[in-house]
């Protein structure tokens, strides 16, 4: 186009613009403008949920003004679009004038208040959109947030909101948009858009109205996850009575592609909706979704509440021009006036094309195109308003409802099905259970792995009946889904899975479907993810992919019976650590067990500390310590607060596990568990070496399955059987050892290799140690066992160093000890064999000796330690480093590892998410570097910075200047800042017919 047509074309806008509203310029996405210059808010989204939607302060929606662009994002994240405009249209006659307000591509309302009759200042600072969450990470952004809301937005009629107990805010959905806007100020002039132009004066087309507007969403999964709800209170602030009144839900819809849209209604429902000709849409392919229109509370007339009462259809280009033509449309008439004849009953009807496409039944829309759509409810009256401030009001709620399936027609069900849903949780003024708030998460990538971690925010869930019961790990095949199931993680309290009945899309049906699939293995805070569980295969570094994590509450005697908090979608792309960041000096140092006020009792509990995800973890100080978890109770609880610098911080609190299982919050990288015993349990099991610090002669033999000393320790009941049960409250024992010399007397056992198996009672015989009560300074009775014929068999206790050091395992009795052998193990049939289970063992020890030439010095000791539970005089301190980021011989190496990916390029990437965007990566590159790309001849086609704690940095194919580039050899230099410097090269092939040219 040259330049004279072009400037042609807009002095043609332009003075269109000067006039009126054009109608939408096809071709592309975009619209004309706004052409009035009135203050418009168009920088909010209500965006909790699967939908994210431009609202604005005039009575527009889902249009993004500041673009032209299409303003409802479905789902959220994907870049496609479901609508392009949509917006509030109110008609009623004045003395018998008809009289239209629109909110359209232009609006003929303008911000703020209009208090006795006088619109207010519409430039007021305090007259915008304004945007609250019900659950705020950060407490000084809710309360600046709440403080700006109740400052602007309550004072103008906005409803009250105040912070609940949780620390949540008491608003409308999990998140609240408001504005104030009427269709009363002159200055400048409104209405002026054509659909509400009744060929009056200015100051005969406004119907003198003040709309208070709360728009609100839920953050759910189903239904309430795909609606939007917008309640509009409609205030008559002018001096005219209005009749025959109507009000309107107008879109533009355009989903995916404009151009083959079809709509349809639903009367049973009061739903009008927009739904895709075929299964090949331009933006949603095979599965484009539907979107439905909902009044779930229109107005009141005398104790009738009103629902929709019409329902019009138009294409682009045919849009009313005249606020007759609309005021027509509204009431269910054509735009001309005529009645609407139902072509397949013959009948008159308000609502034009209200078949089931579906079934293929009734009245349905035909030959795809640009769509209109208009649903209505009226007619109504309202009274005038006066000027000692009396006005008539009404309260209309309307909703966006989208329902997305395998295709065009089982979108259309599902959405039915929700808006079904959605009406019913109105009805009962959203009087619903809850699920539990998403946990907050923290995704590393790794190389060909990711690593989640999440916080416990969930669990402090409370909706009676409803009990939190665990989180559920899923993969995404896009931001947007479908998602695969990946690990559940739940209550050990024999919940596993749950069929509840839902909506199935294969069938159109309510039906049992699988909606928990818990397993009872106890709750965790962390994954490693190394399989693409979507595709298949490992996961490959440079792709991207998507990971959620849920919380979800059961209750099996309610409907639902489960409650599944929504997707909080993460990208993720699996690669090295950045170049001189070396994970392994990321370290904890030793725990320092310590006592507010010195005492001879310090807790037994051990603490260990995990570095579970190096690459989070930071510099500082940590504190453990305990506390009653209420003012009246007598369980302990522990808390963890971190230091870093000046900045103190509780980052766990009230934590009652002491388990030692997986139930452990991961913070920072680390992971903090906490064991504790009952009083006077079997605590710790531990060999100490006494004899001037030469190494410990004996280590536990795993295979014994023992609690303690590396599974080689424990209590005797738990390896073959004791007449003491486990568990049962006992003595802190010492075995004490002399370096060779008889200690004391034993009772020794032979395994024997017969079958049945037996480990009979042989004799009693010196051993090396001695055995002591240390609570009564009592020595105890011992026993031990030989190996059966050909193994060390020699009467003698004396492990050697195979893994399980011959079976010479020793056990600790109940028994004082005499010197003299009891003739009752021995003459006794129930004693004489010890898988009898019946002799008095209290605990065992299973050994082997470290190294053949090993020595069990004389002095060293083995320590059976029972609990002494933390109390709030106990604490736990250690610090944690962070990894070294500036390892310069670890930057050199990874360095000499950059490579662009693909390479060669050819015509595009499996990075690309469609044919516009291109995608070559350079990998393996430090946080900080600055990365040059030449040509052949050795000019600079585009600089690329990077500073994030990545090891990738994108380049999409464009020089400085914004250009294309074309097919070619490219070298390029890295320049990292005291690390050094590398150079590469990467082919480039734009398309693949120029690969004859090579």
């Amino acid at each position: 186009m040259n330049t004279t047509r072009v400037l042609m074309w807009i002095v043609l806008i332009s003075s269109l613009a000067g006039v009126a509203a054009a109608a939408p310029i096809r071709g592309s996405s975009r619209r004309a403008k706004p052409a009035s210059s009135k203050v418009v808010d168009n920088s909010q989204r209500i965006d909790i949920n699967n939908v994210s939607m431009v609202v604005t302060n005039t009575g527009s929606f889902a249009y993004d003004k500041s673009t032209g662009n299409s303003g409802l994002e479905f789902p959220k994240g994907t870049g496609k679009t479901a609508v392009f405009a949509a917006g509030l249209w109110v008609g009623a006659t004045v003395g018998g004038q008809t009289r239209v307000a629109v909110s359209e591509y232009s609006d003929d309302y303008a911000p703020g208040q209009a208090v006795g009759g006088l619109a207010d200042d519409f430039t007021k600072p305090e007259y915008k959109v304004y945007k609250l969450d019900r659950v705020y990470d950060d407490l000084a952004v809710r309360d600046a947030a709440l403080a700006d809301y109740n400052a602007g937005a309550v004072p103008h009629g906005a409803p009250p909101v105040t912070v609940q107990g949780d620390g949540s805010l008491d608003i409308l959905g999990d998140q609240m948009l408001w504005a104030v806007y009427n269709d009363r100020n002159l200055t400048p002039p409104r209405h002026t858009n054509r659909a509400g132009d009744n060929g009056l004066p200015v100051d005969q087309r406004w119907l003198g109205l003040e709309i208070q507007q709360t728009t609100f969403a839920f953050n759910r999964q189903g239904a309430l996850g795909n609606t939007v709800f917008i309640r509009y209170k409609i205030i008559n602030r002018g001096p005219n009575q209005l009749d025959n009144m109507y009000v309107s839900q107008w879109s533009d819809p355009d989903l995916g592609g404009a151009t083959d849209d079809l709509v349809g209604c639903d009367p049973s429902l009061g739903l009008g909706y927009i739904y895709n000709a075929s299964n090949a849409d331009e933006q949603y392919g095979g599965q484009p979704p539907a979107v439905g229109y909902d009044f779930f509370k229109g107005p009141t007339v005398g104790a009738t509440t009103l629902g929709m009462t019409s329902f019009n259809k138009y294409i682009n280009g045919t849009d009313p021009n005249t606020a007759t033509k609309s005021y027509n449309y509204m009431k269910g008439l054509d735009a001309n006036g005529n009645v609407v004849i139902n072509p397949v009953t013959g009948l008159p009807t308000t609502y034009q094309v209200s078949g089931d496409p579906v079934t293929g039944s009734g009245w349905l829309d035909s030959n795809p195109a640009d769509r209109r759509l208009m649903l209505s409810s009226g007619p109504f009256s309202m009274a005038p308003g006066t000027a000692l401030g009396a006005v008539d009001s009404q309260e209309v709620v309307a909703a966006i409802v989208v329902g997305q399936s395998k295709n065009r027609l089982a979108s259309i069900s599902l959405m039915k099905f929700y808006d079904t849903f959605a009406q019913a949780a109105f009805d009962v003024d959203f009087n619903l259970p809850s699920p539990p708030q998403s946990p907050n998460v923290v995704a590393t990538p790794r190389h060909a792995s990711v690593f989640l971690s999440w916080d416990t925010v969930a669990e402090n869930y409370s909706e009676d009946p409803y009990q939190f019961e665990g989180y559920v790990v899923y993969q995404g095949a896009s931001i947007a889904g479908p998602f695969v199931r990946i690990a559940t993680f739940d209550k050990v309290n024999g919940i596993t899975n749950v069929i509840d009945n839902d909506f199935n899309e294969d069938q159109g049906l309510i039906l049992p479907i699988g909606k928990a699939f818990g397993s009872d293995v106890g709750l965790r805070h962390s994954i490693e993810i190394d399989q693409d569980y979507v595709r298949g295969g490992p996961l490959y570094d440079g792709q991207r992919y998507y990971y959620a994590v849920t919380a979800y509450a059961v209750d099996v005697n309610s409907f639902p019976k489960v409650l599944e908090s929504a997707f909080e979608v993460i990208p993720v792309v699996p690669q090295t650590p950045p170049a001189g960041t070396n994970l392994a000096t990321a370290t904890v140092s030793a725990i320092v067990q310590g006592q507010i006020v010195p005492n001879p009792n310090p807790t037994t509990d051990a603490v260990t500390v995990t570095t579970l995800d190096p690459a989070t973890v930071i510099d500082a100080s940590w504190y453990i310590g305990f506390k009653p978890a209420g003012p009246a109770s007598t369980q302990i609880v522990w808390y963890l607060v971190r230091t870093v610098g000046t900045q103190v911080d509780t980052v766990i609190n009230n934590w009652p596990n002491f388990s030692g299982d997986e139930n452990y919050p991961v913070v920072n990288g680390i992971q903090v568990k906490i064991v504790s015993y009952p009083p006077g349990h079997l605590a710790r099991a531990a060999y100490v070496d006494t004899a001037g610090g030469s190494p410990a002669a004996l280590a536990g033999y795993d295979g014994a399955g023992l609690p303690f000393w590396d599974g080689g320790a424990g209590y005797a009941a738990d390896l073959f059987g004791s007449s003491i049960a486990s568990g049962t409250p006992g003595p802190n024992v010492q075995v004490r050892f002399t370096g060779g010399p008889a200690g004391q007397k034993a009772y020794r056992y032979l395994r024997c290799n017969c079958s049945p198996r037996t480990y009979l009672i042989q004799d009693y015989v010196d051993v090396p140690f001695t055995v002591y009560d240390t609570d009564t300074d009592t020595q105890l009775n011992a026993a031990f066992l030989e190996n059966g014929p050909g193994t060390i068999d020699d009467g003698v206790w004396n492990p050697d160093d195979s893994p399980n050091g011959q079976r010479e395992i020793v056990w600790v009795m109940s028994s004082t000890y005499t010197g003299v052998a009891d003739p009752n193990y021995f003459n006794d049939p129930a004693l004489k064999d010890v898988l009898g289970g019946n002799i008095d063992f209290w605990y065992a020890m299973w050994p082997y000796r470290v190294s053949a030439t090993a020595v069990i010095d004389a002095g060293d000791k083995f320590l059976f330690t029972t609990s002494i539970p933390s109390t709030e005089n106990d604490y736990f301190t250690f610090t944690t480093t962070a990894a070294n980021k500036g390892d310069v011989a670890a930057a050199k190496s990874e360095m000499s590892r950059i490579q662009a990916v693909p390479n060669p390029y050819f015509s595009h990437s499996t990075y690309e998410t469609n044919q516009f965007h291109r995608i070559l990566k350079f990998t393996h590159l430090p946080e900080r570097c600055t990365l040059r790309i030449f040509n052949l001849a050795g000019d600079k086609v585009r600089t690329l910075e990077k500073n994030d704690a990545t090891s990738q940095l994108t380049w999409d194919l464009e020089t400085d200047q914004g250009l294309p580039v074309g097919s070619g050899i490219y070298i390029f230099h890295v320049d990292a800042p005291g690390f050094g410097t590398h150079v590469g090269k990467v082919a480039v092939f734009m398309e693949k017919e120029r690969l004859n040219n090579f």
